[in-house]
């Protein structure tokens, strides 16, 4: 229900950012990782499709943070967007 959408900052805020290095085989830090690559966030500016998002409030695994932030990076590349999110 909540993707993750920036596995750099979803490392840096949620309570397993153990997970990320393990299944990205890297170090988040490292700008020409799988980090950034295989986050959907770096690639906002090729969506087109009009997007709608949903998370948890209280949300400590999947931060609600994560689904903010790629709102915002697909509305400055107008791309109808809407984010959710759901108390608790």
């Amino acid at each position: 229900m909540a993707p993750v959408t920036d596995w750099y900052s979803q490392h840096h805020t949620s309570n397993n950012g153990h997970f990320d290095a393990q299944f990205l085989d890297g170090k988040p830090r490292e700008a020409s990782g799988l980090t950034h690559e295989r986050s959907p966030v770096m690639h906002a500016e090729r969506v087109v499709t009009p997007t709608l998002q949903t998370t948890g409030d209280d949300d400590c695994c999947t931060p609600p943070t994560q689904a903010i932030e790629f709102h915002t990076a697909l509305t400055q590349n107008g791309v109808e967007s809407v984010c959710c999110v759901h108390p608790r």
